[in-house]
C-alpha cells in the first residue's frame, strides 16, 4: 500500500518542480521586460531632451517632427510592453496558484505515504508479537506437559 502513495508522492513532487520552473521562467520574462521598459523610458527621456534642445536652438522643423514621431513610436512600444507585463503578471498568479496546489498535493501524498508506512510497521509489530506469543505459549505447554509424562 505504501508503494502506491510513494509513487503518487513522486508524481506530486514532479508537479511541484514543474510549477516552480514555470514560475521562474515567468519571473525571468518579467525581469527582461522590465529592463526593456527601462531602456525604452531612457530613450524617451533622451529624445525628449534632444527635441527640446532642437526646438530651443531653432533647428529644422523636419528634425523636430522626426524626433516627435520617434518618441511616439517609443511610447507605443512602452505601452505594449506594459500590457505584456500585465499579461505576464496574470500568468504568474496562475503559476503561483498551481505551485501552491501542487505543494498541498505533495504534502498530502507524503502524509498518506507516511501513514501507510506506520500502519505497515504496526501490522508487522503485531504479527511479530503474535508469533512471539504463540511461541511462548507453545514452550509453556511443552514445559507443562514434560513433567507429567
Amino acid at each position: 500500500m505504501s508503494r502506491a502513495w510513494s509513487v503518487l508522492g513522486k508524481l506530486a513532487e514532479q508537479r511541484v518542480l514543474a510549477a516552480r520552473r514555470s514560475l521562474q521562467q515567468i519571473d525571468q520574462l518579467i525581469e527582461r521586460l522590465d529592463q526593456r521598459v527601462g531602456q525604452v523610458r531612457g530613450l524617451i527621456a533622451e529624445n525628449r531632451a534632444l527635441q527640446t534642445e532642437k526646438i530651443a536652438s531653432r533647428q529644422s522643423i523636419a528634425e523636430v517632427k522626426n524626433l516627435g514621431d520617434f518618441i511616439q513610436r517609443l511610447l507605443l512600444i512602452e505601452q505594449q510592453a506594459l500590457q505584456e507585463r500585465e499579461v505576464l503578471l496574470s500568468r504568474r498568479q496562475e503559476a503561483q496558484r498551481r505551485l501552491q496546489d501542487a505543494a498541498r498535493e505533495e504534502q498530502k501524498m507524503n502524509a498518506l505515504d507516511e501513514r501507510a508506512a506506520q500502519q505497515a510497521q504496526r501490522a508487522q509489530e503485531k504479527s511479530e508479537q503474535s508469533q512471539m506469543d504463540a511461541s511462548a505459549l507453545a514452550r509453556f505447554n511443552q514445559l507443562r506437559q514434560a513433567p507429567q509424562s
